[in-house]
């Protein structure tokens, strides 16, 4: 499917640029011969006339463009546009030769900046109909060079032509009119484009939202009008003077005029095009979008002003000795203003429409470019004919008036964006719906969003997010089934019923009297169960009147006695409940440790903190303590405290901690978790720095500076990964290395949105984190924009580069001057990702460079020092690629190390290492079966359950999972209850499942066999048996669910990858 939208976007872009290339050919021949024409027939006191008469035909022609435009598609009016163009210019052609020429001459230059404003709105409306934004910010300089190309190419054929003897500037028009006509045949290919987006308007929402009463009510619209206005006028003053120059210069020689114009148009295409693809951008970032706007009335100035200097000390007049210069710098003005005009103050003026609705934003485009520009060139003309009316009129005049207009734009420009900031704030603050998804996504956990958002999905889902939810927060997990006690759903209430009863929630009492009490319970599906339960946890708490009836449970014989006690002991007073409590945590009886982890939250008592502390280290409790950690608040913050900074303590415990402060998010955790930044463990200050950014306060401002330091260095990492991912595609690297890096990007940008997050308004920033990748084009271009106008000055050349959508080629091209890379080859890049420090890439992306590099060695090539350096890499999964390749390569080498080992116990682990491996290879020397954990991982990534999930959560699972080998018949496993289930992966063979005595499945190879997706009693039995020689991937449940809860990507990925396949059976089903 992917290869297939690549074909259709690689014809659309060549169909694109054809038609592109032909509408640009044709402008540039018409606007060359009409020009051209011009000077040699008309009297320059006809000029001023001639811009009116342009004014008034593109006010006349806009209208109806702009009233076309809301009835037809898109295409079917360019179509008619077109027709227009040739019969437009086969009619000055044929009267050029007739008595009517003079008035041809006059028209036709009055045409001439329709069709090259026309054929422009033409070529980018469909552009940015067929593409979507991503694709569109990868695509314009390369197919906009269309324009470019064919108007530097047909002035240069020109050229050529003057040498001709039978060469005509009326074959310029005639040959206008041709190509114009063979642009007609790309727009049926165009056509065929399914995948464009719609390419008709809504003419009643245009006529009611965007009328122009309405939008001359609006200030923003008013202003970028003002704006357009006064560029035109400064525009068109600039081209009357330089007209009027040229035919002083070339009166009576056509072909010098044609000549000169051509050098005119080739100079002003190249320039525009080296300044658009090479400068524009970094003049952006440097300047932002307020100083660009007055590059172009600053230089233009500074030459109109030379100008001014030339014509008063050495004279303006043909006569004049010095008019040649005087004539250059003229032309210098007039090339700069249109290159200016063209490459910076278009694109620049085209983002400030980027705050108008998306369907009303090309409408409102058209009145501006059309309109009002039709206005100010009717206005320009009459102010230059009234000038030349007043008997003390010279060029000097003109050459003030030119200078006043521009310092009167960068006044216009001035107001434009301050009214451009308001707007997008506004538009902030009235999008309350993209707010406040924002802002309920912000600081919270995977299980809380589910309790959250359970409703919203289908029934027989339900049952499953519950199955999570009470694994990864049973104390969430407890309230939410009293949520929905009083379901419609009887399946989902039996359930809440269960274990309202089992985990003795004396709180559902309340709501089950009330159910009870409606008229409609005896014909409830679960009444009895309802009135069952009701009267057991009734009888629960009459049990409290007496605190001796559950001290005597506690010290009872019977496990199931002792469980219970534990779980009303919540109930108890905070004295009592220690008391009884702490006795209970050094149960025999798992059940009852865990009941006793579940009650002691929002405890007081220290020695219930420290219990719940040592807990988070048991991978069996390690979900429920951290819960009731996290429930009991503030109050066990000193506790956590001395656990962090204790001697030796694990890091799982510290990254646990740090969890807790983030969790609850009180101004006295994030103080908390400030002092861990500067922690020396990598790991634990990269989570603090996560942990931080999660809580929604502002950094300190003596802490900027660490944090500034740390976004410059994540910024020139993201740059580096995103050079040395286009050298391993140019490479062919393998996918899974590219996917690597590429999970490696996406990361760091995670990273650099955390940052921003602890600079600005958390709730802004991740409301562009949420929508700059949008696929709706106009959520990701609202949250460019406001990204543009949170950042500072200072930060916008560095970031705006990286986290605006576009592919990696572009953000490395654009950020070559702050951060810049070289290509490099396949071998240096593997080489520098084995090599780089811990922070800047993962153990993951680490094992697969290492793995490439292994796979793509050549004899010559030495890397037994860099193995055996790896080899003694901590983490598994990089030292066993690298052990691995020195026993196939090194074999000798790797002996005499392993030697030296024997002697330093520091460095046993490796030998041990290597001798595991082996053992499993010859356990399963007759099957073909991942061995080692890097081989595991590229197992998982490929099956669909775990699908979409990174490499480096994928590592942690692959920790934590065993080879089993079982023969025909065999019992894989058996449970009394489906929560004790652990987790299986079958890899090769089959096997059945049972509950008691009844076979419910077959499992065939890559199923994922677990009790997550249960939908039935906790009671129930089950059997696991081997139909034939199987294999599997057994996973501990203790070990899993810690990581379901450590690691959120792990439940929403299977989560969402299981709602998929469901749906995907019961479709084919």
């Amino acid at each position: 499917m992917i290869d297939f939208l690549k074909k259709k976007i690689s014809f659309a872009t060549f169909i694109l640029f054809t038609w592109g290339f032909l509408l640009g050919s044709a402008t540039i021949c018409y606007t060359i011969g009409s020009i051209s024409l011009l000077v040699y027939h008309v009297p320059a006191k006809e000029f001023p006339a001639a811009f009116m008469l342009l004014g008034v035909i593109m006010l006349i022609f806009s209208f109806i463009f702009n009233y076309l435009q809301r009835y037809l598609s898109f295409l079917s009016l360019a179509f008619i546009i077109l027709l227009f163009f040739i019969i437009g210019t086969s009619w000055v052609y044929y009267n050029l030769g007739t008595t009517l020429h003079y008035y041809a001459v006059f028209v036709g230059f009055a045409f001439f900046p329709i069709f090259s404003t026309v054929a422009q709105t033409l070529f980018w409306g469909v552009f940015n109909r067929l593409f979507n934004l991503n694709d569109s910010r990868r695509f314009t300089n390369r197919l906009g060079a269309s324009l470019y190309f064919s108007g530097i190419i047909f002035s240069f054929i020109t050229i050529l032509f003057l040498k001709t003897s039978f060469f005509k500037p009326e074959y310029l028009i005639l040959g206008s009119s041709i190509l114009f006509l063979l642009s007609l045949f790309p727009i049926r290919a165009i056509r065929g484009l399914k995948f464009s987006q719609s390419l008709t308007l809504n003419a009643q929402i245009i006529h009611a939202e965007n009328n122009f009463k309405k939008l001359i009510n609006n200030p923003y619209f008013t202003s970028i009008a003002l704006f357009i206005v006064v560029s035109t006028l400064i525009t068109i003053s600039i081209d009357y003077l330089f007209i009027g120059i040229a035919k002083d210069r070339y009166l009576k020689d056509i072909p010098e005029i044609v000549q000169f114009v051509s050098i005119a148009f080739i100079a002003i295409f190249s320039l525009s095009f080296l300044v658009k693809v090479f400068l524009y951008q970094i003049i952006l970032y440097r300047l932002g979008p307020r100083f660009i706007l007055f590059i172009m009335p600053i230089l233009v100035g500074s030459f109109v002003l030379v100008l001014f200097l030339v014509a008063i000390f050495t004279g303006y007049s043909i006569k004049s000795e010095r008019f040649f210069l005087f004539f250059v710098i003229a032309a210098i003005t007039k090339i700069l203003n249109d290159v200016l005009k063209d490459a910076i103050e278009t694109p620049i003026y085209k983002a400030y429409l980027l705050p108008i609705n998306i369907k009303l934003r090309f409408d409102t485009q058209i009145k501006l470019e059309g309109i009002m520009k039709g206005i100010a060139i009717i206005v320009a003309g009459g102010g230059i004919w009234l000038l030349e009316k007043v008997p003390f009129s010279s060029r000097i005049y003109e050459i003030i008036l030119i200078m006043v207009t521009l310092l009167i734009l960068v006044k216009v420009a001035s107001v434009m964006y301050n009214r451009y900031k308001e707007v997008l704030k506004d538009t902030l603050n009235n999008n309350e719906e993209m707010l406040r998804v924002s802002k309920n996504a912000s600081n919270i956990s995977y299980a809380e969003k589910i309790s959250q958002n359970i409703t919203q999905h289908p029934l027989h889902e339900v049952i499953y997010y519950l199955n999570v939810l009470s694994i990864i927060n049973p104390i969430l997990y407890r309230k939410k089934i009293i949520e929905l006690l009083t379901t419609e759903n009887a399946s989902i209430q039996k359930i809440s019923l269960f274990d309202a009863k089992n985990l003795c929630v004396l709180e559902s009492i309340p709501i089950l009297n009330e159910v009870m009490d409606s008229k409609y319970f005896p014909v409830l599906e679960n009444s009895s169960l309802i009135a069952s339960t009701n009267s057991y946890l009734k009888g629960a708490d009459f049990r409290l009147e007496k605190i001796k009836y559950i001290e005597q449970l506690t010290y009872s014989k019977l496990s199931f006695e002792r469980a219970f006690g534990a779980l009303l002991s919540a109930y108890a007073g905070d004295q009592i409940r220690s008391r009884l409590l702490n006795r209970l945590f050094r149960d025999p009886i798992y059940k009852v440790r865990y009941n006793a982890i579940l009650a002691s939250a929002n405890s007081s008592s220290l020695d219930l903190h420290h219990n719940l502390i040592d807990k988070l280290a048991d991978p069996f409790y390690s979900n429920a303590a951290l819960s009731a950690i996290i429930a009991t608040g503030e109050k066990i913050f000193n506790s956590l405290e001395s656990a962090f900074y204790a001697t030796e303590q694990k890091e799982s415990i510290q990254l646990r901690i740090m969890e807790v402060y983030e969790r609850i998010g009180s101004e006295k955790a994030f103080e908390l978790l400030l002092k861990k930044l500067t922690y020396p463990n990598q790991n634990i200050s990269s989570k603090a720095l996560d942990s931080i950014s999660r809580c929604g306060y502002k950094l300190p401002e003596d802490r900027m500076i660490f944090i500034n330091k740390e976004l410059e260095d994540v910024c020139e990492v993201v740059v580096w990964n995103m050079s040395a991912h286009i050298d391993l595609q140019n490479s062919k690297t393998s996918a899974t290395l590219q996917n690597a890096l590429k999970a490696e990007i996406n990361d760091n940008i995670k990273k650099i949105f955390s940052f921003l997050s602890l600079m600005y308004d958390k709730n802004t920033i991740d409301l562009v984190q949420n929508n700059i990748y949008s696929e709706k084009d106009e959520d990701a271009e609202f949250a460019s924009e406001l990204l543009d106008v949170v950042l500072s000055d200072t930060l916008k050349p560095m970031l705006l580069p990286i986290l605006n959508p576009s592919g990696f080629e572009d953000k490395v091209d654009t950020m070559k001057y702050i951060f810049p890379t070289q290509p490099m080859e396949k071998e240096e890049v593997l080489l520098n990702l084995v090599q780089r420090d811990a922070k800047y890439v993962n153990k993951w992306t680490k094992a697969c460079a290492l793995n490439e590099l292994l796979g793509s060695k050549k004899d010559t090539e030495d890397y037994q020092d860099l193995l055996m350096a790896q080899a003694l890499n901590p983490n598994r999964v990089i030292s066993e690629v690298a052990l691995i390749g020195l026993r196939d390569y090194y074999s000798d080498f790797l002996k005499k190390e392993l030697s030296r080992f024997d002697k330093t116990a520091k460095y046993l682990y490796v030998k041990n290492g290597l001798e595991k491996i082996e053992v499993v290879e010859r356990k399963f020397k007759d099957f073909v079966i991942p061995i080692i954990q890097f081989e595991i991982v590229k197992f998982l990534e490929n099956n669909s359950i775990f699908k979409g999930m990174s490499g480096l959560t994928l590592c942690e699972i692959a920790q934590t999972i065993e080879i089993q080998l079982f023969q025909e018949n065999d019992i894989i496993a058996e449970y009394d209850l489906i929560d004790q289930m652990d987790y299986f992966i079958l890899y090769q063979g089959s096997m059945e499942k049972w509950e008691k005595e009844t076979q419910m499945e077959i499992m065939k190879p890559f199923d994922f066999v677990s009790s997550l997706f249960k939908d039935y009693s906790n009671e129930t039995k089950i059997r696991l048996v081997s139909k034939e020689t199987t294999l599997i991937f057994k996973i501990k449940r203790e070990l899993f669910n810690e990581l379901l809860s450590f690691h959120e990507q792990i439940p929403i990925t299977i989560l969402k990858n299981h709602d998929k396949i469901e749906r995907t059976i019961n479709m084919y089903a």
